[in-house]
C-alpha cells in the first residue's frame, strides 16, 4: 500500500500541475528611451516630415480648399507641461523648414495636436534573454554607439499619440511608446488623446470691485 502511495502522489501532483498553462514570454524587441530633450526634437522632426508629406499629397487633390484650409497649421495648446511646451516650439521650428506656417487662428487651418498616457508599472521588470544573434547585434550597437545592458527597465513608460486634422477629416496619426526615467515622469501630461475639436484659449474677464 505504502509502495502504491509513493507511485501514485507523485502522478497526481503533476498532473495538477499541468493544468496551469506555462508563461510565455514576448520575444526580443527594441523601444527608444527618451532622457533628453533632443530626443523630443527628433520626435518632432520625425512628425514633421509626415506633416508635410501629407499636406503636399492633400493640396494636390480635387478636395476643395474649405475643406483643407489653405495649407497654414495650427497647433493645439492644451498641453501646458514641459515636454508639451518644449514640443510645440521644436514643432514651428521644424514645420518652418518645410515652409509651413503656423497660425494662431484655427480657422481655415490644419489641427495639429497630440495626447500622452504616463504607464506606471508597480512591479520591477526585466528584459530576458534576447538570443544569441540579437546579443551580437546589441553588443556591436553598444561598442559602437553606446547602449544599455541594464535588464532592469524602467518602471515609467508615455504614450504619445499625434495627429493631424482638416476640420473633422484625419489625415495622420501616429501612436509610439517610449521608456522614460522614473523621476522624470512629471514632464509629460495625462491628457490622454488629442481632441478634433482646437481648443481655443478663453478670453480674460476683468471685474471692478466698488467700495461702498
Amino acid at each position: 500500500m505504502k509502495k502504491t502511495l509513493i507511485l501514485v502522489l507523485p502522478l497526481i501532483f503533476l498532473v495538477s500541475c499541468a493544468s496551469a498553462p506555462k508563461q510565455a514570454n514576448y520575444g526580443p524587441m527594441l523601444q527608444k528611451h527618451m532622457q533628453a530633450a533632443r530626443h523630443w526634437n527628433l520626435l518632432a522632426q520625425n512628425f514633421s516630415n509626415k506633416v508635410s508629406e501629407v499636406l503636399k499629397t492633400s493640396q494636390t487633390t480635387q478636395i476643395a480648399e474649405s475643406v483643407f484650409g489653405n495649407g497654414s497649421v495650427y497647433i493645439d495648446k492644451r498641453d501646458q507641461s514641459v515636454f508639451g511646451k518644449a514640443f510645440t516650439t521644436m514643432l514651428i521650428t521644424e514645420l518652418s523648414k518645410h515652409d509651413i506656417e503656423v497660425v494662431d487662428n484655427p480657422e481655415n487651418a490644419y489641427l495639429l495636436s497630440w495626447g500622452c498616457q504616463k504607464i506606471y508599472h508597480e512591479n520591477d521588470r526585466y528584459s530576458i534573454f534576447p538570443g544569441i544573434p540579437m546579443l551580437i547585434v546589441e553588443t556591436v550597437g553598444y561598442l559602437l554607439v553606446g547602449g544599455d545592458f541594464n535588464p532592469k527597465k524602467p518602471h515609467c513608460e508615455v504614450m504619445i499619440t499625434l495627429n493631424l486634422y482638416a476640420k473633422k477629416n484625419q489625415l495622420l496619426r501616429q501612436t509610439g511608446i517610449k521608456y522614460v526615467n522614473n523621476e522624470d515622469s512629471w514632464h509629460y501630461s495625462n491628457i490622454i488623446d488629442s481632441l478634433k475639436k482646437p481648443f481655443i484659449k478663453p478670453a480674460t474677464v476683468n471685474y471692478l470691485v466698488v467700495g461702498r
